[in-house]
């Protein structure tokens, strides 16, 4: 039997085909809500898992205070850093390529896809509720203290420490700076936003610098160590956080994949085909108008993500934040 197509011609694209990009794309974003939906409603219910997962923070999050403590706050707690680090990555390395402006376009939307996905995969996260953070559970939980105007740890406390805020009189023997349980307080524990975005990146990263895929690995594994040792999250959430972000990851991937093929049997069809040639290449004031509108829209678009993940707005602050350091 003849296999039907979309159209006749050299470059048409089967039926058959453009139902399995559909699907490839469809599967994995049907496992990251279902996953969303089903984690959050784990996480809510009681169950002797818990247990487990509190003695496994106490265990990670009691170790010696050390050098290592103190780095891992400076450089990875401002999810500003981490997300920057993948990013940065990949958009150096598809810059030295020398179809840099075509990789960077699709990295960029990638970068954005990702974060968006993640953004709606958390939304069936909390329908079950909001997980509260470890230091509300167990006084003996231990969390940073920032120094003040700087990035640097001042120390940690737990429930018993008296913190002073940079704003106070100096107090001989209290612990002063920037206690970041009253930053964590204003957002849920599970899933680790740190640990979503980053594993998205990276699975994003490794796709199209698959060299840097080990480096990439170990980075989200240090990250996800240093997100329970300074108090911040469960294991529980660390690993609901790598999960979600995969599957992030994965299905912007196969959008990604998707994406030409679509693309290329819509515009066999004579009317989208003229449709998208007026659009981009026609020079009518109706034509560039519809342009600028659609700019304007996906940058709507894009400052919802933002506003809708902590984290890209944290790293907006730190540039702020360190901009002011250095008088800028």
């Amino acid at each position: 039997m003849a296999t039907t197509t979309i159209t006749a011609g050299k470059d048409a694209h089967t039926a058959p085909d453009l139902a399995r990009a559909v699907a490839l794309v469809l599967v994995p974003l049907a496992l990251l809500l279902a996953f969303g939906r089903w984690a959050g409603a784990m996480v809510m219910a009681p169950g002797p898992w818990l247990g487990v997962d509190l003695a496994a923070f106490e265990a990670i999050n009691t170790l010696p205070y050390t050098a290592v403590t103190a780095a891992l706050f400076t450089v990875l707690n401002n999810p500003g850093f981490d997300y920057l680090v993948p990013v940065v990555a990949l958009l150096a390395y598809c810059a030295r390529k020398p179809d840099a402006k075509r990789r960077l376009g699709w990295a960029m939307a990638a970068v954005a896809l990702a974060m968006g996905l993640n953004v709606v995969a958390t939304w069936e996260v909390q329908r079950a509720g909001e997980r509260e953070r470890p230091f509300t559970v167990t006084a003996s939980a231990r969390t940073p203290v920032q120094a003040c105007g700087s990035l640097l740890l001042s120390g940690m406390r737990d429930a018993t420490t008296d913190v002073q805020s940079c704003d106070d009189p100096v107090q001989a023997g209290v612990l002063r700076g920037r206690d970041w349980r009253t930053v964590w307080e204003g957002y849920p524990s599970f899933p680790s936003g740190h640990m979503r975005e980053v594993a998205a990146l990276t699975v994003v990263l490794g796709a199209f610098w698959r060299a840097a895929g080990t480096v990439a690995v170990l980075y989200t594994i240090v990250v996800g160590f240093s997100r329970v040792l300074l108090g911040a999250h469960f294991p529980s959430d660390v690993l609901g956080g790598v999960i979600m972000g995969v599957l992030s990851g994965g299905t912007t991937l196969a959008v990604l994949a998707a994406a030409p093929r679509v693309g290329a049997a819509a515009l066999e069809r004579p009317r989208l085909r003229h449709a998208w040639h007026w659009l981009s290449s026609s020079h009518r004031p109706e034509a560039r108008a519809a342009r600028v509108l659609l700019i304007g829209a996906g940058m709507v678009a894009a400052g919802l993500v933002m506003a809708a993940t902590p984290g890209a707005k944290n790293v907006l602050d730190l540039a702020g934040e360190v901009g002011g350091w250095i008088g800028v």
